[in-house]
């Protein structure tokens, strides 16, 4: 069986946006990336690339500075300031690639479905009625 794990690309914002349930959001990112596989590839490739370039370089330059750190201060304390400084760049540069996630989710319901982004917004915004 052939596992095609690019089709699976939006499982997640298929979950939450649309309040689905694994198996029904596997579905439906199935769905939506028919026809367009090999452009969510690239895309997602591309987003991967970027996202590893750039945690890349800024870890290179943390631990540049540790290493300059090292011969002011002592190295328990260089190690301290470069455990924080790769927790807040992780956290700095992993959400690129699930905002690039939603954003292909939003693209591919677009080209797919139409969806007029600013009518799904009004959706969202508006209070629902009372049951």
């Amino acid at each position: 069986m052939d596992l095609d794990l690019g089709r699976l690309a939006v499982v997640i914002p298929a979950m939450f946006i649309e309040k689905l349930g694994l198996g029904a959001a596997m579905g439906r990112s199935w769905r939506l990336v028919e026809g367009r596989w090999w452009r969510t590839f690239f895309t997602l490739l591309l987003m991967f690339v970027i996202w590893f370039v750039v945690r890349t370089a800024l870890r290179a330059f943390i631990v540049l500075a540790q290493s300059l750190l090292q011969l002011v201060i002592p190295t328990v304390a260089a190690l301290w300031i470069a455990a924080a400084s790769s927790v807040i760049v992780g956290s700095l540069v992993n959400p690129l690639l699930q905002i690039a996630i939603v954003l292909i989710y939003f693209d591919l319901r677009v080209r797919r479905e139409a969806l007029d982004l600013f009518q799904l917004a009004q959706r969202v915004s508006s209070p629902q009625p009372a049951q």
